[in-house]
């Protein structure tokens, strides 16, 4: 929608909008030679077909790559003038709109991938507009095809070329003249904006879910976020933490459940992290943890970026690999000699105790900059999670359009707020990735516009690019296969999709 929207405003012809990938399963226009809106038989994404976007041409549906080098040869006839038809690939019976969408794509197409042969387009409209500016000239022209029947070879229809009517006045003339002359000698510079307005509205419809969804009353869950165990060795024994703390704020942000702390963890891996604490203990007998301080307290971690996973022995002869079967209990009671101890980057167990719903909602003001925010933790926390994965990590959750589906359908079950966050997170998520440069995505057409501007403004050759995009689209619907492939195993499995 992006990158069609901006098309229209600028004025760039928009040839289809699709839904999913070619082949085309059903498409529809609203008027005679207009966008052509689409579905299609692979539902994996959508596109915008733009004229001129590969210097190829979209007729019925078929891509036609266009022939650069006989795109404006005249073919004289029997009257010596040119073939216009046969200059714009229209047939004999072409209506006007025909011949005036022809004209406008195979402008287009000269500025995007034949600068060099803008002369001969301009030499060609000269003639025409010569032949209906000059008075004498004009009304030999009008005689001349007075009583002919427009063929191949016949006058050419000087006045189609200028999209003016018969009786057209000199003003008139003058105005469609320079219209397409404009159209010419623009180097349309703005399919770059549309190159980037996908990702654009990508980004910025997060900021308004999130912010709208901040500024309207909205219940959350509120509690204690309680340290239920503490791992032996872990940066959080290190630091003094201990079973029973409670966990006020990290990096002097207050928490709502254990999910914002693991959050506020994860954005900042391998940094200095402060912990705000109220001292505690449990008590046998009563599941809530007894404070034993009536003030808080700091301290500071480093959350690890790779936690260990250490095997369960009687006795550590290496505690880089090994943790002692008392010591592995006291965090996990449940483990036995040979199990591996595995814990999260500050080596805690963690719950939230005393819940309660509470209604929140924030002034416009606020609720604007806390969505900046809030896509600034979800990119922050892709990101660590990705880094972790490349050093060995778990698995941050990558999916497909089968896993995500089996998300949303969940997600759609607890309310339309969670189902409005996930799509905003999937929208962000798009954005980023589109930007990449890889052939096939809006980065990667970007990245030959950068090319281009490099090479001094020399175009890389249509066919090369197209293979590109090609094969980056080759390659991309084979990641998708992949991912989905165990997608579908976690759900024959009956795996959680995120793990």
């Amino acid at each position: 929608m992006g990158h069609f929207l901006t098309a229209k405003w600028f004025g760039i012809t928009v040839k289809e909008f699709g839904f999913g990938f070619p082949p085309r399963l059903v498409g529809i226009r609203f008027s005679p030679g207009g966008t052509i809106y689409s579905i299609n038989w692979i539902p994996l994404g959508g596109f915008v077909r733009m004229v001129g976007e590969h210097g190829e041409g979209i007729e019925e549906g078929r891509y036609v790559r266009q022939k650069p080098e006989k795109s404006v040869i005249l073919v004289r006839g029997r009257h010596n003038h040119p073939d216009f038809y046969g200059l714009f690939a229209v047939p004999r019976d072409a209506s006007q709109e025909d011949i005036r969408r022809s004209y406008v794509e195979l402008v287009e197409l000269i500025n995007l991938r034949e600068p060099d042969r803008r002369d001969r387009m301009l030499h060609t409209l000269q003639i025409a507009y010569s032949e209906l500016s000059n008075p004498e000239r004009r009304a030999a022209y009008d005689e001349l095809i007075k009583d002919v029947e427009m063929g191949p070879a016949d006058p050419p229809d000087h006045y189609g070329l200028l999209d003016v009517p018969l009786k057209a006045s000199q003003e008139e003339i003058d105005e469609g003249y320079e219209e397409l002359k404009e159209l010419i000698n623009n180097k349309n510079p703005d399919n770059r904006a549309v190159l980037c307005a996908g990702s654009v509205v990508n980004l910025i419809f997060p900021v308004i879910v999130f912010a709208v969804l901040f500024a309207l009353p909205h219940d959350v869950p509120s509690g204690k976020v309680v340290i239920t165990a503490v791992a032996p060795g872990s940066p959080a024994e290190l630091a003094g933490v201990t079973s029973g703390d409670t966990v006020i704020a990290v990096n002097g942000n207050e928490l709502d459940t254990h999910g914002d702390l693991v959050q506020e963890v994860m954005s900042s891996l391998g940094s200095p992290t402060e912990l705000t604490l109220q001292r505690g203990v449990f008590i046998t007998g009563n599941p809530a943890p007894q404070p034993t301080s009536g003030g808080h307290e700091t301290v500071t971690l480093v959350p690890r970026v790779k936690p260990p996973k250490l095997e369960v022995v009687e006795r550590v002869t290496d505690p880089a690999r090994e943790v002692s079967l008392t010591d592995a209990r006291r965090y996990q009671p449940d483990l036995q000699v040979g199990d591996t101890l595995t814990q999260g980057a500050m080596g805690v167990m963690l719950g939230t105790f005393e819940t309660r719903m509470v209604q929140r909602d924030y002034s416009v003001f606020r609720a604007i900059p806390m969505s900046f925010q809030q896509m600034w933790d979800v990119l922050t926390l892709t990101r660590t999670s990705l880094v972790r994965w490349a050093s060995g990590g778990p698995d941050p959750g990558l999916s497909g359009p089968v896993g995500i589906a089996r998300v949303t359908g969940q997600v759609a079950q607890v309310g339309l707020s969670p189902l409005l966050q996930l799509t905003a997170i999937i929208s962000i998520s798009l954005g980023i990735v589109n930007l990449l440069p890889i052939p096939a995505l809006d980065g990667g057409r970007l990245m030959f516009v950068i090319i281009e501007f490099l090479r001094g403004g020399k175009p890389i050759s249509p066919r090369r690019e197209g293979m590109a995009h090609l094969v980056g689209f080759l390659v991309l619907i084979g990641l998708i296969v992949v991912v989905s492939y165990f997608d579908i195993i976690r759900l024959i499995n009956g795996d959680s999709v995120i793990p």
